[in-house]
């Protein structure tokens, strides 16, 4: 995931250098095709009630990845 952040270039948010959460990113944007980067940013990085106060990027682990990622896509209104 890669941000247009106006003159400066292309910004890449820091989650992605640690696994997990650079997985979760790869994961939802090749599910998510459609929706846009900013958007995609917004869910993955904002607290988040559905995720108890905490956003995506912070809770992602080994055994709640899939539902994680089936809970952005549901979230975006996004079927496999």
């Amino acid at each position: 995931l890669a941000l247009k952040g106006g003159t400066r270039g292309y910004r890449i948010p820091d989650w992605q250098l640690a696994p997990l959460p650079a997985r979760l990113t790869r994961e939802v944007l090749r599910r998510a095709h459609i929706a846009s980067e900013w958007e995609i940013y917004d869910w993955l990085h904002l607290p988040s009630e559905r995720f108890g106060g905490k956003a995506p990027v912070e809770i992602v682990s080994l055994t709640n990845f899939d539902k994680l990622v089936d809970s952005l896509m549901g979230a975006l209104r996004i079927q496999d």
